[in-house]
């Protein structure tokens, strides 16, 4: 396998809206008004800010004077040689990891296709377009909102949270709810609306010959002195339809000593998908423990498939030896536990909600989730909670929290709103998301439980939107976290804990005998303000795990005059 790193040398053209796929050999014949020189991760904004066009929306409140970027259309444009690209391969897979959010992609003028959701990765063979000299990959992208109409929005009876409660009227947007991209960046209490359009995460070619693995997915069936490993390869036969003979090949070692080997002999090969299945036994295992249990040590895992001439090889991952398991076994009569078991110890598990960690995600760099990751293990937590708002983070993120024993309760990115589950079309997109998801993350050593939502149960209890009635057959959302996300978890991570969504459990969510809390009412958004800042009211907390809760406290002035911007 040849794989083209196409991260740099970019270049992005701005034009009107209405500038549509038609448009794609008249803006790609044009020489002038380009941004050049581009890397990936790109965020439009990005090469604005650097060219002086816009300053930081972050800062002060320049959010208002780039607003106009939601209402254009962007088009990135890479040239590729064609002496990067394997002649011999069966297929030359274009993989584009992010695309936000509503996006057209040509190769060489010919459509490749639409894409609608920034949540999983576009991927096309671009093998039969490829031609002699240079290469042209162009891409049309839209912040996505101008496909939602009224008529969109009376389907879920215009029942979106936005911050119009909070004093907030130009944050939140309800065509957020039909658009799948980080819902936060239209704004939310927490942060301005900085409408996001971006290649936001990586960019590649892969040239493939006989047979590609697809996935790797590895489950800790026993933590102990000798440990005991399940580890699936799926691998993918190119041939659609001769079978073919290959060794696959599993190798996990720690610092450089090989502790578990396998190659399984003469396998033969389907055209299509085939599960290659092994159980490996680790002696002397050392367990991973979250942060402040104990020590957080990796093996390294290679798997690789030979099918004649040719070796694919899957990227060499980090895991941590380590079983997880949810508690809600009942106490008494009236309530449930509800405690995180890890390697048969209950954990008390401390720490924070995460949301992303800029308004403008694409520029948040690798140093800048090591830091923050450490700066949590240094606080003492033992947890973060990716909140169902933001985005499923890139890997540099989840490799922190490997490293620092960080464990993640893990929202899937639907929050504060009804969504449109009724409709096949939505149900297909959000599929691919939740598939991808699931067998990107299932196997990841931080990883303590998915979790369906953001308060999308219990904005139907706490009258939120009273004019909902839910039906089975139209829940509003709620299908996707109560009957689509346990498929994909049974599919493709079944030892991975699941709850429904934040809060949950009980007669209704935020109940304090089952499930779990977010904390609010009592405390932060108190009435009465001297509560609000009085810490002795938190000892007074019943519930049985609080996901979410706030606490004031003062920036430091360094920060706020870095904010002010003056």
């Amino acid at each position: 396998m040849k794989r083209i790193d196409l991260n740099s040398n970019w270049s992005l053209k701005e034009a009107p809206l209405n500038y549509g796929k038609e448009m794609a050999g008249y803006l790609s014949g044009q020489e002038d008004g380009w941004y050049k020189g581009l890397k990936l991760p790109c965020d439009v904004h990005m090469p604005l800010i650097d060219a002086g066009v816009i300053k930081d929306p972050v800062l002060a409140d320049y959010c208002y004077d780039s607003q106009w970027i939601e209402d254009r259309s962007w088009w990135f444009r890479k040239v590729i040689s064609n002496s990067e690209l394997d002649p011999d391969c069966d297929i030359a897979e274009l993989v584009i990891e992010s695309l936000d959010v509503h996006a057209d992609v040509f190769f060489n003028g010919a459509y490749l296709g639409h894409q609608a959701s920034a949540f999983y990765p576009f991927k096309k063979d671009v093998k039969e377009f490829v031609r002699p000299g240079d290469n042209e990959l162009l891409i049309r992208l839209t912040s996505g909102l101008e496909t939602v109409s009224d008529a969109d929005l009376a389907e879920i009876d215009h029942a979106v949270c936005t911050e119009l409660g909070n004093g907030c009227a130009d944050r939140g947007d309800q065509r957020r709810a039909f658009v799948r991209k980080p819902t936060y960046v239209y704004g939310w209490d927490w942060c301005p609306r900085i409408g996001t359009c971006a290649i936001a995460k990586n960019a590649y070619i892969d040239c493939l010959t006989s047979a590609v693995i697809r996935n790797v997915s590895v489950k800790t069936v026993e933590a102990a002195v000798n440990a005991k490993l399940s580890l699936t390869a799926e691998i993918e036969l190119l041939d659609i339809i001769k079978t073919a003979d290959a060794d696959v090949k599993v190798k996990i070692s720690k610092e450089d000593k090989t502790c578990a080997e396998i190659t399984r002999e003469d396998v033969l090969l389907c055209s299509g998908l085939n599960y290659v299945h092994f159980d490996l036994n680790i002696e002397d295992a050392e367990l991973w423990w979250p942060n402040g249990m104990g020590g957080q040590p990796l093996y390294l895992i290679e798997v690789s498939v030979r099918c004649g001439e040719n070796v694919n090889t899957w990227p060499a991952f980090k895991y941590g030896i380590r079983t997880i398991s949810l508690d809600t076994a009942r106490t008494d009569a009236k309530n449930r536990r509800f405690m995180l078991v890890v390697n048969g110890k209950h954990i008390f598990c401390k720490g924070a909600d995460w949301i992303p960690a800029d308004s403008i995600y694409a520029r948040v760099t690798p140093e800048k989730y090591e830091e923050l990751i450490l700066e949590a293990k240094n606080a003492n937590f033992n947890m973060l909670r990716i909140w169902g708002g933001g985005i499923y983070e890139r890997d540099e993120f989840y490799d922190a929290c490997d490293k620092y024993g960080i464990l993640l309760w893990h929202d899937m990115m639907f929050g504060c709103s009804t969504f449109p589950d009724h409709l096949e079309s939505y149900r297909d997109l959000v599929g691919r998301e939740l598939d991808y998801q699931t067998r990107r993350l299932g196997s990841r050593t931080c990883l303590a439980l998915f979790c369906g939502n953001n308060e999308d149960h219990w904005i139907f209890t706490s009258g939120g939107f009273p004019q909902i009635r839910l039906r089975h057959e139209k829940q509003y959302g709620l299908y996707i976290s109560n009957n689509m996300m346990p498929e994909y978890i049974r599919k493709n991570c079944p030892w991975v804990p699941y709850w429904n969504s934040s809060p949950y459990g009980g007669e209704e969510p935020n109940a304090d005998n089952i499930g779990d809390v977010h904390h609010w009412h009592a405390c932060m958004m108190n009435p009465d303000t001297a509560l609000r800042i009085e810490p002795k009211e938190y000892d007074k907390v019943q519930a049985r795990f609080v996901t979410e809760y706030g606490y004031p406290g003062p920036c430091p002035r360094e920060s706020i005059e870095r904010y002010c911007d003056g």
